[in-house]
């Protein structure tokens, strides 16, 4: 019986002892039968496979699917710019983010394989190719190949031509799965209080609506409770009822540029942009400047605010600054109460 207990337990081990080997293969990328051999050196090694001098980088680019981008930083080297659309504005702090998972690159695996194993490894066609350009390094080709689910890591080779392949952090790919579209750098409202809006003008072709706000009430209404009046192409003011006025404010202070409709000047005319209402917000802004003594001091200065207004849309309204290529949908609830927006030609 004792003889018996003890060779059960030897089994075990050595059941134990063969996971453990398997597991320490998968891990290592090991393939047995293959020719494939793992540099040796000293437990805990960290392989540099990649780097990156991100003060000097100049080019970036890689695909989504077939799709390739390509970007490149200005020539003042203060903003990168898409090759394809240079008008559209991108957010820096993504470029910077690609730039951080490149700097190094590090592994604790690297793998001698011969071209014929990198299909093994899925870097005979990886589904992410990665160009950088620096003034260190120069040009340099980055390629993923397969995910190994048990590390969360994806084979890794440069196009150095060693085939060397290494793991890598999953991580190192996540900022290049991101098009242009998804970095646009987003137009944004000046700080307009309600409290401190004076005037609002809509023009369209000949037809202009103004409504003007009277901080103390107009001067021939016996009711100072009128505060806003409106008027059109320059003919008499009449007073708004309370209602009515509280769809100005409402209708500045609603604008947000978060959902986009288009891109570049090109969409614009499908939206009714290129032929606009333009709203002009007249506000008292607060500014800071600078006294005879040095010190800031905060004065109110007379402003504007211009936005062109195209279709109205199924409670949206399509507008664009009138520098920028980009344009939104912005809620149309309470502008539509104050101007009649033509709508788009195949909805009438």
């Amino acid at each position: 019986m004792k003889r018996a207990s003890t060779l059960i337990i030897m089994l075990l081990v050595a059941a134990v002892l063969v996971g453990l080997l398997v597991l320490v293969k998968t891990l290592t990328g090991d393939k047995g039968g293959q020719n494939t051999s793992e540099t040796t050196k000293p437990a805990g090694t960290t392989y540099t496979a990649a780097e990156v001098d991100i003060n000097s980088l100049y080019l970036i680019e890689y695909n989504i699917g077939e799709d390739i981008f390509r970007f490149e930083l200005g020539d003042a080297k203060t903003s990168w710019f898409w090759v394809a659309e240079p008008s559209l504005p991108l957010d820096n702090s993504y470029f910077a983010s690609m730039a951080s998972e490149l700097r190094a690159v590090t592994s604790t695996t690297r793998l001698e394989v011969s071209e014929a194993d990198l299909s093994t490894y899925g870097l005979d066609n990886p589904w992410l190719t990665v160009t950088v350009a620096d003034e260190l390094f120069g040009e340099q080709t980055f390629m993923f190949g397969a995910l190994n689910t048990y590390a969360n890591k994806y084979y890794f080779m440069t196009g150095a031509g060693d085939n060397r392949v290494y793991m890598v952090s999953a991580s190192v790919t996540y900022p290049f799965a991101l098009t242009p579209h998804d970095m646009v750098k987003h137009d944004s409202m000046p700080d307009i209080p309600a409290d401190r809006i004076r005037a609002l003008t809509f023009a369209r072709g000949e037809d202009e609506l103004t409504y003007t706000y009277y901080e103390n009430g107009k001067d021939d209404s016996a009711d100072t409770q009128d505060f806003w009046y409106v008027s059109r192409n320059g003919g008499e003011e009449t007073s708004l009822d309370p209602d009515t006025a509280d769809k100005i404010t409402d209708a500045i202070t609603q604008i947000s540029f978060t959902d986009t409709a288009g891109y570049s000047e090109s969409e614009k005319e499908a939206l009714g942009l290129l032929s606009p209402t333009v709203m002009t917000v007249s506000y008292v802004a607060e500014t800071s400047v600078t006294d005879g003594s040095g010190s800031p001091v905060k004065v109110n200065v007379d402003s504007t605010f211009v936005l062109h207004l195209g279709y109205a849309d199924e409670g949206k309204i399509y507008a664009c600054l009138p520098d920028s290529p980009l344009s939104y949908r912005i809620d149309g609830s309470a502008l539509s109460k104050l101007f009649d927006f033509p709508v788009p030609p195949d909805s009438q």
